[in-house]
């Protein structure tokens, strides 16, 4: 029986996904907050792209650094990457490569290690700790990690009954709310842990996503090595673990160092 990490893969490698990637061009608040503060220092930077998708956030940070590398697990992804940025010379460069496991890079190979969309959020804990000790041996000291992931605390949010007055959109609503109910029937359960692997609804119930506690991703983050962690909310701007926007944003962005 196939695992939830090789059905998440199987999902990120179908078609129809690949194909809603390959639309995707503009950068997130967060990820625009970060591409200003960092857009002088870039330049001389080896920044490294992890769970790129199909070339997302390559078309903003690949010409504003000194050496590219993106990678992702799912091989389709890459083959449209590769595809997409043909020509852009050895600067650039794209490679099939599961972030468990990157003993492709010698330790600290980068100044900065980029995690987009939630992606350290497809697999299940154990998994997601392996990834950022590897993140961590990769990344040179002083170097920078960011990354976004689900938020615990909006989790309940999605179980609130809906109430549209558009026909249409009530329908829709109403059947992703039954789906919710069905898969997570302990939803409050699971709103008063630190992290949990749940579905969520993500690619129609297909995937499993991670959501984890803001205090609990800072303790994560202290434990494999990293240090100053700075969180941003959903809208990109910076806050802290007292913020309201933890209890309403559905994932928060943090930035952290080696």
């Amino acid at each position: 029986m196939p695992t939830t990490t090789t059905q998440n893969l199987d999902v990120f490698d179908a078609p129809d996904v690949v194909e809603s990637y390959a639309r995707a061009n503009d950068l997130q608040p967060g990820e625009r907050t970060i591409l200003q503060e960092f857009d002088g220092p870039l330049r001389n930077m080896r920044f490294l792209d992890i769970g790129i998708g199909a070339g997302r956030t390559t078309i903003h940070f690949a010409p504003r650094v000194k050496e590219y590398v993106g990678v992702d697990y799912a091989k389709e992804m890459i083959k449209v990457c590769e595809q997409r940025f043909d020509g852009e010379g050895g600067r650039v460069r794209f490679a099939a490569c599961d972030a468990r496991d990157m003993r492709d890079f010698a330790d600290a190979s980068f100044d900065f290690a980029f995690f987009s969309y939630n992606g350290l959020d497809c697999l299940p804990h154990e998994d997601r700790m392996q990834i950022l000790r590897e993140i961590h041996r990769v990344v040179k000291p002083g170097g920078y990690y960011f990354f976004s992931s689900h938020n615990l605390r909006f989790f309940p949010i999605l179980f609130r009954f809906p109430i549209f007055l558009d026909v249409a959109k009530m329908k829709r609503r109403l059947k992703k709310y039954r789906l919710l109910r069905e898969h997570n029937p302990n939803f409050r359960e699971i709103a008063r842990g630190r992290h949990a692997f749940v579905h969520d609804g993500v690619h129609e119930f297909r995937v499993k996503i991670y959501y984890v506690d803001p205090e609990e991703q800072v303790a994560q983050l202290a434990q494999t090595g990293f240090r100053e962690p700075r969180l941003f909310g959903e809208n990109g701007v910076e806050i802290n673990l007292s913020s309201s926007r933890l209890k309403r944003d559905a994932w928060i962005y943090y930035l952290c160092r080696r």
